[in-house]
């Protein structure tokens, strides 16, 4: 097990501590890593007559960050218990013909539940 190991801690609903990189054999004892709660966002894909739109890919960028799919919607629309990263952050959708009214910036809070209600227009 000699070498240099990268060490990679997650958990469900947490985003991921920064990894950490250690050479083996070593003196280490022990190594603290801090998770940070994510936000959780539920709701409904609609268009502009509140018509549920199904199977829409939701993706969620973090200041900074690339975007990364975070949930679809339902065949009904719906989307629940979707983790994204607490702080500011844009959700996005553009797929399947369909994109957002207008962007949706959010500031959530660690552990925070948002409902909402996406408006999506055929492009």
């Amino acid at each position: 097990l000699s070498g240099e190991w990268k060490i990679e801690v997650g958990a469900v609903g947490y985003d991921s501590a920064q990894p950490r990189y250690v050479t083996l054999p070593s003196e280490v004892g022990s190594l603290d890593f801090q998770l940070v709660q994510c936000a959780r966002i539920s709701g409904v894909t609609v268009d502009a007559a509140g018509v549920p739109v199904g199977r829409i890919p939701i993706r969620a960028r973090a200041a900074g960050a690339e975007s990364r799919r975070v949930g679809v919607s339902g065949r009904d629309g719906e989307f629940a218990n979707l983790y994204v990263s607490a702080g500011a952050l844009e959700l996005l959708v553009r797929s399947g013909g369909y994109e957002l009214v207008s962007p949706l910036e959010l500031q959530l809070e660690p552990g925070e539940v948002r409902e909402m209600r996406l408006v999506v227009v055929k492009r």
